[in-house]
């Protein structure tokens, strides 16, 4: 488990590079893919589940530990930009996560 995974709780926003802020950290998930047959790496299987706005509206992100850059006591910054994070494609449920 990486150092700034591990700092990470509930309730900390999550802030690009740039300063906009993403959401608020619902969850963190730290884990091994099932379905792969070498070990993968945190990139790969830890992610953090932010919640973005309010119902009916709301959107769940699964951001990649590998984006994290720094852990501040209240917040999460991440290693990208505003524009790159809304480009990412981080609204898809990893597998290894299982359904809902």
């Amino acid at each position: 488990m990486g150092v700034e995974i591990g700092k990470v709780a509930k309730g900390m926003s999550v802030l690009t590079a740039d300063g906009a802020q993403l959401g608020v950290v619902a969850d963190v998930w730290i884990g091994t893919d099932p379905a792969e047959t070498e070990r993968c790496d945190e990139e790969v299987c830890s992610r953090l589940e932010v919640h973005r706005g309010g119902f009916p509206r709301r959107t769940v992100l699964y951001i990649p530990s590998g984006v994290i850059d720094h852990v501040l006591v209240a917040s999460v910054l991440l290693k990208v930009d505003e524009a790159a994070a809304n480009t990412m494609g981080w609204t898809h449920r990893p597998t290894w996560l299982g359904a809902k």
